[in-house]
């Protein structure tokens, strides 16, 4: 007789790790150990986004998705949803007779290890309730008394406090991208994590899978040698193999659908490059599925970030990018570069103007972005893929290299680089707690490693309610 257990306690069980880390095992004998649990979601979509786990001594990313009982995840129907695509580790909390549930997997036909977390317990279930229980009451305190607290933190204090916090990022996001170095080159994790930050927040899974199927060194490979470097025949080659492997290029039945004869010519092109490609490419194509574009700004649909990134691998067949970046740090250590001109050199590496089919479009056949289109990607994005990528790779190729100067180097760049101008949702909200009430100048709010600090802050203390491991609990509140 199952006690009754809802997903809502489950997550918490998820949260607070109520389980022994140590034994951890799948329903079908694999080791399991949990790395990143990762950070609570509020949309549509797996309960838990971005985890790091380790099955069997492999490293795997991806989402964790919780149910009450395994079959639960075919009757929410999670096995024909994108949004479930990318999940590593399917947790439950009871187990259910082999035969009465089906193969747990996901649109891709991938399959998801379960694991039945019960056996793993710390505690009883009555126990991790009333635990549960009285930890949502000292939150509450918590929080009430978080924003008086706070007021006596100095100014100083409240920036030095957040700088670390944005350190503390950066050192996770290196880490991170370390867990990849068993599989990739320096060359080939810089490319990954710029992929990925051309995805903003909704598409960043679906561009870091590309840049896995069609890895730097092999689209550059395949780059016609007879073409100028950066020449729009060059981009459409391009093109042809980022929208083939996506997914996104409409079938070639489709092309009578679409009107003007400039997509009709462009889209035959691109069939044409296409078909001469996908062989020697050898890389399974993703379902277009995996895409999102709903709630998107025009200018963030995934189909003009391709367009935008077939131009930017133009530019690293002339110089690869961990190559290129190397020497931007090296150009900026020169004791004559002023630090607005390191900015600006860090800025233009990632300034692609609007050009070809795909100036003044977001999407095949709609011609219908402004006259003014300049540029595929804002000052902002630039910012945030500079700092929240390129900084961190090379932290760790500091650190993995022993190359002090290097990392004092990126420290002072990462707490004077100019953070992205509108901030996001999660940093705007922390400032405005933070600042409640309180007369601070708004410049030290738009560097690097006080954005970032923002960013750390809500994502592991202040949205999944852990006020009590907060630094500014341990230093303000007992």
């Amino acid at each position: 007789m199952f006690a009754l257990i809802s997903e809502q306690f489950l997550s918490r069980i998820w949260e607070a790790a109520a389980f022994d880390a140590t034994r951890l095992k799948t329903d079908d004998g694999r080791d399991v150990q949990i790395i990143r649990r990762g950070w609570k979601n509020l949309d549509a979509g797996p309960d838990f986004r971005e985890a790091i786990i380790r099955l069997d001594g492999r490293i795997v990313e991806g989402d964790i998705e919780l149910h009450v009982r395994p079959s639960d995840w075919h009757a929410h129907g999670h096995e024909r949803d994108p949004n479930y695509a990318d999940v590593a580790l399917h947790v439950t909390f009871y187990a259910e007779p082999h035969d009465a549930t089906r193969p747990i997997v996901t649109l891709r036909g991938a399959p998801v290890p379960t694991l039945t977390i019960e056996p793993f317990l710390f505690t009883s279930i009555d126990r991790l309730r009333a635990h549960f229980e009285q930890e949502d009451r000292r939150n509450a305190e918590c929080e009430a008394c978080c924003q008086a607290a706070l007021q006596t933190m100095s100014s100083s204090d409240l920036l030095a406090w957040l700088s670390e916090l944005g350190y503390e990022r950066l050192r996770e996001r290196a880490q991170r991208f370390g867990m990849w170095r068993k599989d990739a080159s320096f060359q080939q994790i810089l490319y990954q994590a710029i992929c990925e930050g051309f995805g903003y927040s909704a598409n960043k899974r679906p561009f870091l899978e590309l840049a896995r199927r069609l890895p730097l060194e092999v689209i550059l490979r395949h780059l016609p040698e007879s073409e100028t470097p950066l020449s729009e025949n060059r981009a459409r080659w391009m093109q042809a193999a980022l929208f083939g492997i996506s997914g996104l290029l409409p079938p070639q039945a489709d092309d009578s659908k679409f009107h003007d004869p400039d997509t009709r010519e462009y889209l035959a092109a691109l069939h044409d490059l296409w078909a001469m490609q996908k062989a020697s490419l050898n890389a399974r194509p993703m379902l277009p599925q995996e895409w999102r574009f709903f709630r998107l700004r025009p200018t963030n649909f995934p189909t003009r970030r391709l367009a935008a990134l077939s131009h930017l691998l133009c530019q690293y067949a002339v110089q690869p990018p961990f190559d290129h970046y190397l020497s931007v740090f090296a150009l900026a250590a020169h004791p004559q570069k002023t630090l607005l001109q390191t900015i600006a050199l860090f800025e233009r590496s990632l300034s692609i103007p609007a050009q070809g089919y795909w100036k003044g479009r977001y999407q095949f056949g709609k011609p219908t972005l402004a006259t003014h289109d300049r540029d595929f990607l804002g000052q902002s994005r630039i910012r945030d893929i500079v700092i929240s990528a390129i900084f961190p790779v090379f932290w760790h190729y500091a650190e993995e290299m022993a190359l002090p100067d290097l990392r004092r180097q990126i420290a002072a760049l990462y707490s004077n680089f100019p953070a992205p101008a509108q901030g996001n949702r999660a940093s705007n909200r922390r400032a405005a707690h933070l600042l409640a009430g309180r007369a601070l100048p708004a410049k030290p709010f738009r560097r690097a490693d006080i954005y970032q600090g923002l960013l750390h802050l809500d994502r592991h203390h202040c949205s999944p309610h852990f006020c009590q491991q907060c630094p500014s609990f341990a230093r303000n509140l007992i």
